[in-house]
């Protein structure tokens, strides 16, 4: 036998095989087939200038629709099998049935685990948030089934049951199939003349406009790059000197600080610093433009700034906190996993210089990252309020337990504030109430409310009371004069089960990003001010540091203080691509938007979605932006791996 025939024997001999995979590539269409829902049609009629009404997808030909799973077609019917054929050649025959099922179940697996999270999030996720998701599951198992439901699982098992049957049968009739045999030749021409099929049309329709968008990547390859992803993790980042990091910012940031403002550096030297931080509070229904109907904060706003234009950094409350609390772009908090790590930031800068620092969080972390992440920030007492009695409660809505672990921190802060103002200690004190975590609870009408604004804004109402209390002591011990407080919200909203009306529509919703913002500092202020221009939670660091006159400890801040907001033409960036799949920044008053699910740009005075015009495709606008989001991606990996070292002692206390 010629050794051409042997390669031809020993290919058909392998390729019936391949019969395990070809559900996987049936699977791979199925799943594009979901996900291309009315958003995603809805933005390739934008970007090809077809007509807007729905459905999105009538104002393309069938044909134009078919051409967006021809790289589904290619690789999974294609390209997969042919790498398996060579690969066999590399394992024994006995081998063979188990090796094409494992790489099939591990892919399907993956592909029916990124079709649930399209389904929730709106994009692909990588491996840690699924690892994330695992996690959160465990802990609150009663949750699934809002989140799919335990039928889910069933398919899928139904699914990896039709795998490992096709493989157990290809292993028990291997004689059968042997190359040269009626069943073999018969199989082995019908997946011949499928690659034939699946390459010839997969390429062909590859190069064709809607082929050529991300939409039309191969749903194996989107999911596979998903799941492999780490850009938040820090992955191949480099330990870089402060002044080469900040060159490279000055250059992608277009941000250069200078030296210190006199007017404000110093001026409130010794004083308190509260941060109290709002659990999702979009400026829609919490803007500070009127006060009249929160008295404590009308009564601060006299001698604060207040930020029209504030915006978190992430709309995600590890995250955004983060920021809050380093002046830092955030990592995701499994980057904290491993050796244990240390933050510069508020309260590192403040410790310092003798403040005692409190962190009042009223219920446990949700995963031990976030244990890590504020290990790394460093408070010297960490407050969690304890679990009530089982039996407490028994009847009443579940935002009374809620309010009652908030009131035990806030009771706690104002206790320990009055004992270091007794004992004449500065000290740092930063309260994140749990009671405005949407879905927003009825405070008032218990449940008669329709509004959400109205809710929202009821439970910003008593969140002033709450603020009220704390100032009342403040006042009675003769600190207020000499307290900085910061009030603003981590987030906005973020899904539709926060706000049944939310739709990103691909992009970064003003309502997931824009919170209030007031900064309180009577020795600095005469009189309000009211700041138009953009603000990040990264400049709140550096505003209460240069007011408490601090320059140690400040090497990685990568925001400048409120008033200096404006003073230069500085991207301001706005990260959400593991989370609404798309990310942008601010520069001169327009908003820049990455759609990473649809791979397109969109710019616009604001973020609300009428106001964005999308970028003509393959532009040097369209290029420039996406470079700008990269290179910060990347800067951001060498910040972190730089500011923050191995943690050498532990310094946080629980009470």
């Amino acid at each position: 036998m010629t050794l051409v025939k042997r390669i031809y024997r020993g290919s058909l001999d392998r390729l019936i095989f391949t019969a395990i995979w070809l559900p996987v590539g049936l699977l791979a269409i199925f799943v594009k087939f979901r996900i291309l829902g009315e958003k995603q049609w809805g933005i390739l009629a934008h970007a090809f200038h077809r007509a807007s009404t729905a459905p999105a997808a009538s104002h393309f030909t069938a044909l134009e629709r078919a051409t967006v799973f021809s790289a589904d077609l290619l690789v999974g019917f294609a390209v997969v099998p042919i790498v398996l054929v060579l690969l066999l050649f590399l394992i024994p025959r006995k081998l063979w049935s188990a090796f094409v099922a494992l790489i099939s179940i591990l892919i399907s697996l993956d592909i029916l685990f990124q079709m649930q999270a399209f389904k929730n999030a709106g994009h692909f996720i990588p491996w840690y948030l699924i690892y994330d998701a695992a996690h959160w599951a465990i802990a609150h198992p009663h949750y699934v089934r809002a989140y799919g439901g335990i039928h889910i699982f069933f398919d899928w098992a139904c699914f990896i049951g039709l795998l490992v049957g096709l493989a157990v049968l290809l292993h028990w009739s291997q004689s059968a199939v042997r190359a040269g045999s009626a069943p073999a030749n018969a199989g082995a021409r019908a997946i011949a003349l499928l690659m034939a099929v699946g390459a010839v049309l997969g390429t062909v329709g590859m190069n064709t406009a809607l082929g050529k968008t991300w939409l039309g990547r191969a749903e194996i390859g989107a999911t596979l790059s998903a799941l492999l992803g780490d850009a938040d993790l820090g992955a191949r980042a480099a330990v870089k000197s402060t002044e080469s990091l900040h060159r490279e910012y000055a250059i992608v940031a277009n941000s250069d600080r200078g030296e210190p403002d006199p007017m404000y550096f110093g001026k409130a030297r010794g004083s308190d610093v509260i941060v109290f931080i709002l659990e999702t509070a979009p400026y829609r229904f919490d803007s500070f433009e009127s006060l009249d109907d929160l008295p404590t904060l009308k009564q601060l706003a006299s001698h604060a700034w207040i930020g029209s234009r504030h915006y978190s950094t992430f709309p995600y409350t590890a995250k955004a906190t983060f920021s809050i609390l380093t002046s830092m772009y955030p990592p995701n908090p499994i980057y904290f996993g491993g050796s244990p790590k240390q933050a510069p930031g508020l309260a590192r800068a403040l410790e310092s210089a003798d403040y005692d620092t409190h962190y009042y969080v009223p219920h446990p972390f949700e995963t031990h990252f976030e244990d890590a992440m504020y290990g790394a920030i460093a408070f010297n007492h960490l407050f969690s309020s304890g679990s009530g009695p089982k039996d407490d409660g028994i009847g009443l809505p579940y935002w009374h337990d809620v309010m009652r672990r908030d009131l035990e921190a806030l009771h706690a802060l104002m206790q320990d504030a009055h004992q270091d103002a007794a004992e004449h200690r500065p000290y740092l004190a930063v309260f994140s109430p749990q009671i405005g975590h949407a879905p927003w609870p009825d405070v008032v009408h218990n449940g008669a409310e329709t509004s959400l604004g109205n809710r929202a804004r009821s439970l910003l109402i008593l969140q002033d009371q709450w603020l009220g209390q704390i100032v009342e002591q403040l006042s009675k011990d003769g600190r207020l004069d000499h307290t900085i407080i910061v009030v603003t919200g981590d987030h906005g909203v973020r899904t539709a089960s926060e706000d049944p009306s939310f739709e990103t529509f691909g992009l970064l919703p003003d309502y997931s990003f824009h919170v209030p913002l007031l900064v309180f500092a009577p020795q600095a202020l005469q009189d309000g001010q009211t700041i138009q221009q953009v603000t990040s939670h990264i400049d709140i660091v550096p505003t209460v540091l240069d007011l408490v006159g601090l320059k140690t400890g400040r090497e990685f801040e990568e925001g400048s203080p409120v008033w200096e907001a404006g003073k230069n033409q500085r991207k301001v960036f706005l990260w959400a691509g593991d989370y609404l799949g798309a990310e942008g920044f601010e520069q001169e008053n327009v908003f820049t938007v990455w759609n990473k699910t649809a791979g397109y740009v969109f710019t616009g005075k604001s973020l609300d979605e009428g106001d964005m015009r999308m970028v003509p495709a393959g532009s040097e606008e369209e290029n420039a932006a996406i470079r700008s989001i990269q290179s910060m991606t990347r800067l951001d990996g060498d910040w972190w791996v730089s500011a923050m070292p191995p943690l050498k002692t532990s310094s946080v206390a629980t009470h």
